[in-house]
């Protein structure tokens, strides 16, 4: 997935793959400054997903805390920060049996998608020992 539309179609695959109550989960982010139009498509689609009682849990960086004040208060939706300096060029989504990684770079936005439940499953299981080492 390619460009701005390309992380848009990204993005939906996630809302229309999963159902009330399932888990989506995410680590990192690319960058602190996201262009406007891709943070406002975002903080839409996370509304979306809260409405559609999807579980989101999402580790990130202390810095970034600030981005994430509108979307922190939606239901459904977890924070927690990793300890120390750790910086991320990408965002990681795990869900259902596929795994999301986005690229946010200046120059190249992208997205590259892996479908197979054991990736999953062994994503799924790295997230959770960050998940127990972060704080809220």
């Amino acid at each position: 997935f390619t460009g701005f539309e390309g992380l848009k179609t990204a993005n939906e695959d996630i809302i229309k793959t999963l159902k009330k109550g399932e888990e989506w989960l995410s680590l990192g982010i690319g960058f602190t400054h996201q262009p406007k139009p891709l943070e406002q498509y975002f903080n839409k689609k996370q509304a979306e997903r809260a409405n559609k009682g999807i579980i989101h849990k999402h580790i990130i960086n202390r810095e970034y805390r600030e981005l994430y004040s509108f979307r922190k208060k939606l239901p459904h939706t977890q924070y927690r920060y990793l300890k120390g300096e750790y910086g991320t060029p990408t965002n990681i989504e795990i869900y259902a049996n596929k795994i999301l990684f986005f690229i946010l770079s200046k120059k190249n936005l992208m997205a590259i998608m892996i479908e197979n439940e054991g990736i999953s499953q062994s994503f799924r299981e790295y997230f959770y020992i960050l998940w127990k080492q972060s704080s809220e």
